[in-house]
């Protein structure tokens, strides 16, 4: 069993779990984390084999975690448990929970893109200051300014975006060579992360990195990112 993990409402997910699916990843099911944290019953196990869950969802589906062979994590929130948890135990609850999703998705030994880190879902989402640290390592051009890495920048200005996932590229044909070295090295940097790298040009300047973000809107990438979700994924 394949899985996809996200929010209501990711429009993107959807569509990619639509695109495996026709891809022959069978069986494959789309779970929310508002389906997880209030409908989904959880059975966590440790011993000497390691970790192991077992999940049975709203629908019937029990998803047992030895089983299962690839996941897209696109994750973000923060869940408060449903009733009679209320008071000053929800924020006690939601990091249990948050814990929990954390534990199931580091026991899982399938390709996990965006695994969970303790920093947070979707892959643990670095800081706008270590992106813009990451990207100088890898040989990128960085902005002074740490408010320039953290927002879309405005205009004027010329802007390009690279998709990446584990040094591999989508969209950096039109960037010259040495940039797009540097984007599949922070790529790389950022391990099984689905990552879209927006880089600025000015003034005829070479590209360099202005932000990046590890929830991009996949369906604009189309077909090929569904082939590097898939390879990755099989």
């Amino acid at each position: 069993m394949w899985l996809v993990l996200a929010e209501d409402g990711d429009e993107s997910a959807t569509w990619v779990a639509q695109q495996l699916q026709l891809r022959g990843l069978n069986p494959l099911r789309l779970v929310t984390g508002a389906e997880l944290a209030s409908s989904a019953r959880w059975c966590y196990r440790h011993d000497a084999t390691g970790p192991r869950t077992e999940l049975r969802l709203s629908d019937g589906v029990v998803v047992d975690s030895s089983a299962v062979r690839g996941v897209v994590n696109r994750l973000t929130g923060w869940y408060s448990a449903p009733a009679p948890i209320a008071g000053t135990d929800i924020d006690y609850a939601a990091a249990e929970f948050a814990a929990l999703v954390l534990a199931f998705m580091n026991g899982l030994h399938c390709p996990v893109i965006n695994r969970a880190e303790p920093t947070g879902a979707a892959g643990g989402p670095w800081s706008p200051l270590r992106w813009r640290w990451e990207a100088h390592l890898a040989g990128l051009t960085t902005y002074s300014s740490g408010h320039e890495a953290a927002i879309p920048p405005s205009p004027p200005g010329q802007f390009s975006t690279v998709l990446g996932l584990g040094g591999r590229l989508l969209g950096a044909d039109d960037i010259d060579p040495s940039t797009a070295q540097g984007c599949s090295r922070l790529s790389k940097a950022r391990g099984d992360s689905l990552v879209q790298l927006s880089l600025r040009s000015d003034h005829g300047r070479p590209p360099a990195f202005a932000y990046a973000t590890q929830l991009p809107d996949l369906w604009a990438w189309g077909q090929p990112a569904i082939d590097l979700i898939t390879e990755a994924l099989r």
